[in-house]
C-alpha cells in the first residue's frame, strides 16, 4: 500500500544568478508517494515530485505519479534504440539528414517493439493495429498458423489481429534461429528482422496508443 500527498510552496531565484528577467520566484506543487509497511528487508518506494502542473486534487496528484511513472518506458525505448537493440549509436551514416531519418525509424522500430513486449500478455486488449499496418497484419495472421505446435500450450491463444497475437509470432520465429531468452529481450531481436519500417508523406491515423 502506498500513501499520496501533495501542496504548493515557492522557490527563490539564486542569489548569485546574474540574470535578473528570470522571475524572483517559482510557484511549484509537490507530490509525495511512500510505501507503508513495505515488505521485511525491501528498500520502500519513496518519491517526491516537483512539477508545475496544476494539483488540486488527490486525482490529480496520481495523474503526475502516472507521468512520472512512464519516465520507464522512455528510458526504455532509448535503450531498445541503442546499445541493448538496434545499436543507433553505431551507425557510420556521416550526414546529419541522412542520421535524423536513420534515427526516426530506429525510434519507430523501437516502438513496435516495446508495444509488442507490453502486451505479449494481452492484459490491454489492443489490435494489431496499433502497431502495424493492414498488409503487414495480413502477413502475420497467414504466419501464425504454420507456428503451431502439435499441443495446445504451443498455439497461439490470442485474438485474431490482436497485438498479443502478433507478439507471440515474432516470439514463435525467433526461437527457430535464435536461443530462448528471458521475457521480451527475443523480440526486440526479432522485430529487427522481421518488422519493415515504411515511409508515410502525413501522419498516420491510429486506432488505439501503446500503454
Amino acid at each position: 500500500m502506498v500513501e499520496i500527498r501533495f501542496g504548493e510552496f515557492e522557490i527563490c531565484r539564486p542569489r548569485l544568478k546574474h540574470d535578473r528577467s528570470l522571475a524572483k520566484t517559482v510557484r511549484l506543487r509537490l507530490v509525495e508517494v511512500r510505501e507503508a509497511n513495505p515488505p521485511e528487508g525491501v528498500e520502500p518506494l519513496h518519491w517526491r515530485l516537483l512539477t508545475s502542473h496544476t494539483v488540486a486534487d488527490v486525482a490529480q496528484a496520481w495523474r503526475i505519479v502516472d507521468w512520472y511513472q512512464m519516465r520507464w518506458i522512455v528510458e526504455q525505448l532509448f535503450r531498445v534504440r541503442k546499445s541493448q537493440g538496434l545499436g543507433l549509436e553505431e551507425s557510420q551514416v556521416a550526414s546529419a539528414e541522412r542520421l535524423m531519418k536513420l534515427a526516426a525509424a530506429a525510434i519507430r522500430a523501437a516502438c513496435t517493439d516495446i508495444q509488442l513486449v507490453r502486451e505479449r500478455d494481452g492484459i490491454h486488449g489492443l489490435s494489431s493495429s496499433a502497431a502495424f499496418a493492414e498488409d503487414e497484419i495480413d502477413t502475420i495472421e497467414a504466419l501464425s498458423p504454420t507456428l503451431d505446435g502439435k499441443t495446445a500450450r504451443q498455439q497461439n491463444p490470442h485474438p485474431l489481429r490482436s497485438l498479443a497475437r502478433a507478439s507471440w509470432v515474432m516470439a514463435r520465429l525467433g526461437r527457430e534461429r535464435f536461443q530462448a531468452i528471458h521475457e521480451g529481450r527475443i523480440i526486440e531481436i526479432i522485430t529487427k528482422l522481421y518488422v519493415e519500417i515504411p515511409w508515410w508523406s502525413s501522419p498516420r491515423d491510429r486506432h488505439s496508443h501503446p500503454p
